[in-house]
């Protein structure tokens, strides 16, 4: 039996993959962190990062 899957399903598949590649993985070779990982300014600086460009795709300033 052939079961397609639905775009529905793929769609958060794709963002996810587009995520990670372009915002997580840049991250794990910069200088900002050490072994355990990234100071907190530069956590708070990475989140404050991601919730503007959230902010920006739903249109808010």
């Amino acid at each position: 039996m052939d079961f397609p899957i639905s775009p529905e399903l793929i769609a958060p598949g794709v963002r996810s993959r587009q995520f990670i590649a372009g915002q997580a993985i840049p991250f794990e070779n910069d200088a900002r962190q050490d072994s355990h990982g990234p100071s907190a300014v530069h956590r708070w600086r990475m989140a404050r990062k991601t919730v503007r460009g959230t902010e920006r795709e739903r249109g808010a300033q």
